[in-house]
């Protein structure tokens, strides 16, 4: 967290990043990217030095930088201030790495991304298929982000305001990609994960513009590190080796790089850790278990939250802020406790721990539960039935 590469900061990718789709094009795959990136506008940072060969309809920013314009010129910023701050579409060309400019990215255009998008991909899905060469794809969808625009066919559809318009968009665009791997015969060969890359936003934007997003039972939105913040909804689907089912077993956005390597049969790097867990026995039905036990969550170079098992621990306090109205997730404060950290069981409906009558053992639960992640990631097995000492349930109202 707190680590998104902004246009024209000095932080970007480094030259040497193995990405995704660098280690998809070692092993002769075709690569392409459509839409959002987000990864910085700096050479390095691009899309097209890290791997793809193809990139269209881009979108190096966030999407919500398609209101600067309009808020700048109310504000009777000087005109040169603004054009420097116009957001762009861009392209990749041919016989080069560098991208070029397209069209303005503006809320006129917001408003009509998300389907071409969906037609770019459907023609690289096309093109791709016809050439018998193994391809990956990644399709940066922009909705449901801020502001939320629905496109004119959608507009209204849903009858309960823009968010339910986007939801609807998104699956109907989501359905044109996979319409398009049908048709061009590739379905049964061709893996598609499909995965939201952060928590709904339910206080942080004015307007209505999120009325409907949910995190179901857990607290949490965006720009916080709490469980209904990081559990987002992932699907995985791979005709003839994935089985249908559902599963609440922990998976990491960082376990797709590992598993897509074996997957590959690619290499993975030697001279870098590497964060993920192969979930290929998982992901294929081969056990009902995910191999990852816990997950680490950091602001700049600072533990935020552990989750551990069943387990989340929160060394600091995640609440709202303190104005009319108040604001969660990226609009609200962590603050220190007296000594301990929060625990929560999120696997129980009373989920919140607390300690217990004698503070020593709840040190010692706290600081075994913390020492057994890097043991856990690591293999080492751990007596079943562990519970930490020193605490007791509490309804969590």
């Amino acid at each position: 967290m707190g680590s998104i590469i902004a246009t024209g900061t000095p932080s970007t990718l480094q030259a040497n990043e193995v990405t995704l789709a660098k280690l998809l094009k070692r092993r002769g795959y075709a690569t392409a990217i459509t839409g959002k990136w987000h990864l910085g506008s700096e050479k390095p940072s691009l899309p097209t030095y890290q791997g793809f060969d193809e990139y269209h309809v881009g979108i190096l920013e966030s999407t919500d930088c398609t209101l600067f314009a309009e808020n700048m010129k109310r504000l009777h910023m000087p005109q040169a201030a603004i054009d420097a701050a116009q957001p762009w579409i861009w392209e990749s060309q041919l016989g080069t790495q560098d991208l070029k400019k397209v069209r303005p990215y503006d809320l006129d255009y917001r408003a009509k991304i998300e389907g071409d998008i969906a037609a770019a991909s459907v023609d690289y899905i096309k093109k791709q298929a016809a050439t018998k060469q193994p391809f990956f794809l990644y399709v940066g969808w922009s909705l449901v982000h801020y502001p939320t625009l629905p496109s004119a066919e959608f507009q209204g559809k849903s009858r309960i305001g823009d968010f339910g318009d986007v939801v609807m968009e998104l699956d109907r665009r989501t359905g044109q990609v996979l319409d398009a791997l049908k048709e061009a015969g590739v379905e049964d060969n061709t893996i598609v994960i499909w995965l939201s890359e952060n928590g709904p936003v339910r206080t942080g934007v004015s307007g209505g513009s999120f009325m409907g997003s949910s995190s179901g039972p857990f607290r949490g939105e965006l720009g916080d590190a709490l469980e209904g913040s990081l559990r987002v909804p992932a699907m995985i689907k791979w005709p003839g080796r994935i089985k249908p089912r559902v599963s609440n077993e922990m998976v990491s956005i960082h376990d797709f790089f590992p598993t897509l390597a074996h997957i590959i049969g690619a290499e993975l790097p030697k001279d870098r850790p590497i964060d993920g867990l192969d979930q290929t026995a998982f992901f294929t039905g081969q056990t009902d278990k995910s191999p990852r036990e816990s997950l680490i969550t950091f602001l700049g170079d600072e533990i935020i939250a552990v989750r551990w098992r069943n387990y989340r621990i929160y060394p600091k306090q995640f609440v709202s802020s303190f104005g009319n109205p108040s604001i969660g997730g990226i609009g609200g404060y962590r603050m220190e406790g007296v000594g301990y950290p929060s625990i929560f069981d999120i696997e129980r409906p009373t989920r919140r721990m607390e300690h217990g009558r004698n503070p020593l053992l709840g040190a010692r639960g706290i600081h075994e539960g913390h020492r057994r992640i890097p043991r856990h990631a690591q293999g080492t097995p751990e007596p079943a039935g562990v519970q930490p000492d020193g605490f007791q349930e509490v309804e969590d109202h």
